[in-house]
């Protein structure tokens, strides 16, 4: 523990000004030229370093922008098959069937009706028609597409697709509100059940709008998007952009603006093309399959390294700034390097002039400006345990086991105020505890600094204070008698004590071995219910006190450290006669809770056999229906039995006994107890948890003794009866096998 103490310094310089150091025209030379190289390496190293660095991003954006044109093309394809399927509906639709079989001006009315509908409700589609077998429009919903014919490919004999086919056009281009706007339309054929055709219901669908809906897959918004098709005409482009050789406008050729792109793109599915100042990444979509074309598009961004350039700044200026840093350090190090070789005779001179110093009886360390113990004598190697030359040049964090944020308080003190003052332990390290006097002093030329360390050994005085610590603690209780550790070992106790528990005086005992425990492990019960609750109440009997002595009435206090764990137990005890003992020492205490079946079977056995014969059994289920759903829960499970059982124990008469079963499960056995008031006391014990909100999924099973019938029928049925008490419709509380009143 460190004790600071802000007395001011002494300025009394207890060392001899060393020689100064001198600068040879040799050293000069030779520290300039090793500067010199530093600089070129850390220029060469820079600028390759952002160079790669450029690449490595640019390759990066450029499989992203790849990924991104990909997700692009999966939805634009999915998006046209989602397109033909809606035309097929429209094809089967209940109006557009009525009106062909029988027409009229309503029917078409209505159909019309339903189109515009359709039509303000789908953002991709531009509208519908009706078309005759000759390939005439009949109506449609929108006088955009004029009144156009079909391909004489689709009619009558020529066409080699129909039924419940789906056609897909190339793109075309139509003016709509002022604005060239490229589309796709689709053609249904409406047979008769003869397969002669009825006419045509064509759908014309937005490319750029369809596009637009799958374009939050495509990451940031200004990132170029174009659409070609299979001819290199540019149909969807970004708008504006600053690469002349892309086209411009809707309709032109890439074949004609950038022949070495589009000659890449027309033999590949996908790819980049990286050129001087731009990266070109695109991907073929193949939108629609049919028997004698295919329906193919491609998708193409680009990257500009002026922007991969901008995006790098960051980390050009973190390279830059990490480059000069070393560069700076590297220099700094070059510079103490050739420092250090010549100071380090001038450093010998001290060492031999402040041997003179250390001839007392009192420890002394004299330690540089960085840290390093330079010398120390006996005294102090002595109260650090350690040897004298095994001190020199090692650190004074080291020497006083100081952690490092200890030692930043100590740093941070003497460079205020020049002086500190405190205690330090090591008997973890196998020394003694030590009061430590630092204080900084200046060399007489005023350009070094240096520590003077005096060290005492104050271990008998540490131990001194904490004797006064212990029986401080013990006078802090009501009647503190006896002080143990968390493992029971007595560390005082009054001479009371001494003569209840019958021991003699100096002699080491540990609490736990006084217990009169025989195998049913009370002293960790009474651990646990430490750590829990923080105190214990009990009836106990000790090994050392004779047989016919009576028991002692024990009150345990659990005295825990700053971290919550129990580290000294104050214990206090009481006489207490002979009745409120068990005569059996097989019979456990009142506080005992067997652990196991054959424990049980010990205490069961050594009931009289009137006892037993008139027993009954309480099995208790304290798992709610929601747990055990994962092996998570095992552990709140076993949190929530060990909260009940120390309800059960304060609830529990003297005669009956609780024991641990199975997970989640508690057994009960109470003597001469007859089944009626084992069911009451069972209601009382399920009131008193549910008034603390324990008694959510609680279940009980009773059962009662038969005469010449063993422990372990007894339990079986009074598993009977638990499972009864799960019934929906119980109360929770069942009785199985029990006697008649």
């Amino acid at each position: 523990m460190l004790k600071r103490n802000l007395a001011p310094a002494s300025n009394q310089s207890m060392l001899l000004p060393s020689q100064g150091p001198r600068w040879s025209r040799q050293r000069l030379l030779g520290i300039s030229a090793q500067l010199a190289m530093l600089l070129l390496l850390a220029v060469l190293f820079t600028n390759v370093m952002i160079t790669l660095g450029e690449q490595r991003l640019r390759q990066d954006w450029a499989t992203q922008r790849y990924s991104e044109l990909q997700t692009v093309g999966t939805l634009l394809a999915d998006k046209v098959n989602f397109q033909q399927f809606r035309t097929r509906i429209f094809a089967r639709g209940e109006l557009l069937r009525q009106y062909l079989e029988t027409p009229s001006n309503t029917r078409k009315a209505q159909v019309l009706d339903h189109w515009h509908t359709l039509v303000h409700n789908m953002p991709d589609l531009l509208g519908v028609a009706l078309y005759n077998p000759s390939g005439r429009l009949e109506f449609a919903s929108s006088d955009i597409f004029g009144d156009t014919r079909l391909p004489a490919s689709l009619l009558g004999g020529n066409r080699t697709m129909g039924g419940k086919d789906i056609y897909n056009s190339p793109v075309e281009l139509v003016a709509n509100q002022g604005q060239l706007e490229p589309f796709m339309y689709q053609l249904a054929w409406l047979e008769n059940p003869d397969q002669s055709v009825r006419g045509y219901l064509v759908t014309y669908n937005s490319l750029s709008r369809t596009l637009t809906s799958v374009r939050p897959a495509f990451a940031g918004k200004n990132s170029p998007l174009m659409l070609f098709d299979n001819q290199g005409l540019m149909y969807i482009g970004p708008g504006t952009h600053n690469d002349d050789k892309l086209p411009a406008i809707q309709g032109e050729s890439l074949a004609e603006t950038y022949p070495e792109l589009w000659q890449q793109m027309s033999g590949k599915y996908y790819g980049q093309l990286h050129e001087q100042e731009t990266t070109y990444v695109y991907i073929k979509v193949e939108l629609a399959t049919q028997y004698e074309t295919k329906r193919e598009l491609y998708l193409v961004s680009y990257i500009k390294d002026g922007e991969v350039a901008a995006k790098f700044t960051h980390w050009r200026h973190i390279l830059l700034t990490f480059a000069v840093t070393i560069t700076l350090v590297s220099a700094g190090v070059i510079v103490l390097f050739h420092l250090y070789k010549l100071e380090q005779r001038s450093r010998l001179l001290n060492i031999e002039l402040s041997r003179g110093l250390f001839n007392t009886d009192a420890g002394w360390m004299i330690v540089g400006d960085s840290g390093r113990i330079i010398k120390a004598n006996r005294a102090a190697a002595q109260a650090l345990k350690q040897e004298t030359d095994a001190l020199e040049d090692r650190s004074l964090q080291w020497a006083l086991q100081l952690d490092d944020a200890t030692y930043r308080e100590v740093t941070a003190l003497l460079n205020a105020t020049a002086y500190w003052q405190g205690e330090v332990d090591l008997s973890g390290h196998g020394g003694s505890t030590v009061r430590t006097r630092i204080r900084k002093l200046m060399l007489l030329d005023q350009r070094k600094e240096y520590l003077l360390v005096n060290i005492d050994n104050i271990t008998e005085l540490t131990q001194t204070r904490h004797e006064a610590f212990l029986y401080r603690m013990m006078t802090e209780v009501d009647t503190a008698l006896a002080l143990t550790d968390a493992q029971g070992k007595i560390l005082k106790m009054s001479p009371e004590c001494l003569s209840l528990l019958q021991l003699e005086s100096g002699q080491q005992c540990n609490l736990a071995d006084c217990l009169d425990d025989e195998g049913h492990g009370q002293w960790q019960r009474i651990t646990e219910q430490l750590n829990a609750q923080g105190f214990w109440r009990g009836q106990i009997s000790c090994n050392h006190r004779g047989s016919g002595d009576a028991g002692l009435q024990a009150s345990l206090k659990a005295i825990v450290n700053h971290e919550g764990e129990v580290e000294y137990v104050a214990c206090s005890f009481n006489e207490c006669s002979q009745k409120g003992l068990a005569t059996d020492s097989t019979l456990p205490h009142r506080s005992t809770v067997l652990v196991n079946h054959s424990n049980l079977m010990r205490y069961y056995e050594s009931l009289a056999v009137e006892a037993r014969d008139s027993a009954s059994v309480m099995l208790l289920d304290v798992t709610p229906s929601r747990m055990l759903s994962h092996m998570s829960d095992i552990g709140q499970l076993e949190q929530r039995a060990n909260q009940i059982e120390i309800q059960l124990l304060r609830e529990l008469p003297r005669n009956y006994q609780m024991s641990h079963w199975q997970l989640g499960k508690l057994i009960v056995v109470m003597p001469n107890t007859h089944p009626n008031k084992a069911h009451e006391f069972a209601e009382h014990i399920l009131h008193k948890l549910a008034d603390l909100g324990l008694a959510e999924g609680l279940s009980i099973g009773i059962a009662a003794n038969q005469p010449e019938q063993s422990l372990q029928n007894l339990l079986d049925n009074a598993e009977v009866a638990l499972r009864r008490a799960k019934q929906p419709g119980e109360q929770n509380i069942c009785q199985a096998f029990t006697r008649s009143l």
